[in-house]
């Protein structure tokens, strides 16, 4: 048995979703909360008098609260995020430091 990381049932599918539905809904969530969080974090580290002026980091963290609450209270607290570990692990490049000359 397995839950389902959308709706939160247990079902004996293979895989993370009990139906196509609830990885469509799951995936378009992300996706469209990925695309805001893109766009502000991308004009934060690139403009930074902008992202400064525009209060940006707050955004994102504002962003991050709207969508908590959201979780809470429509998905019964289930985080909407997969385990950062798991995308370190797939892109190891991401956990080293940068050397800068």
């Amino acid at each position: 048995m397995a839950t389902c990381l959308e709706c939160g049932d247990t079902h004996e599918r293979k895989g993370t979703f009990c139906n196509t539905k609830c990885s469509r809904s799951y995936n378009t969530r992300r996706a469209s909360r990925g695309s805001e969080l893109y766009d502000l974090f991308m004009a934060l580290r690139n403009d930074r008098k902008l992202g400064t002026a525009l209060k940006l980091y707050g955004a994102c963290c504002r962003l991050y609260s709207i969508w908590r609450d959201e979780d809470i209270k429509k998905r019964g607290g289930r985080k909407s995020w997969n385990d950062p570990r798991k995308i370190l692990a797939e892109k190891p490049y991401l956990s080293t430091q940068v050397k800068r000359l």
